[in-house]
């Protein structure tokens, strides 16, 4: 991985809060989940985060395989500020050097495992 994505992911996970939802501590700006999903407010701890999304994907799946993935999470983790898409078509280089970030506009404090599941997890993936 590149130094400076380290340098840059070091100082975004140096930010952290008492809530998660957006960077403005509304909730999340959710295009990945829109509305009716969309979370009505920030929350107020991992557990309440995950009990929310968890309950959204009773609603569209068998109930093992959410039991399966919602397993896979810590209901106690610490927040941090991320991206919540850095995937390589927001990352732009020059050669082998990170020159900037882009598409920030679902920045906000998730908890510390929401970056590497996001840039993990190829069925999270989805077209932009």
């Amino acid at each position: 991985m590149n130094a400076l994505l380290l340098v840059i992911l070091d100082e975004m996970r140096s930010y952290t809060s008492t809530t998660l939802g957006s960077i403005t501590s509304d909730p999340y700006n959710n295009r990945f989940m829109p509305y009716p999903w969309r979370p009505p407010h920030a929350f107020s701890s991992v557990k309440e985060y995950l009990d929310y999304y968890r309950d959204i994907f009773l609603d569209l799946c068998r109930q093992e395989f959410v039991d399966q993935l919602f397993s896979c999470f810590p209901t106690q983790a610490e927040i941090h500020l991320t991206h919540r898409d850095l995937l390589p078509h927001n990352i732009l280089v020059e050669g082998s050097t990170i020159t900037g970030i882009i598409d920030w506009e679902t920045a906000g404090y998730c908890p510390e495992f929401w970056e590497y599941r996001r840039m993990h997890d190829v069925e999270w993936v989805m077209p932009a």
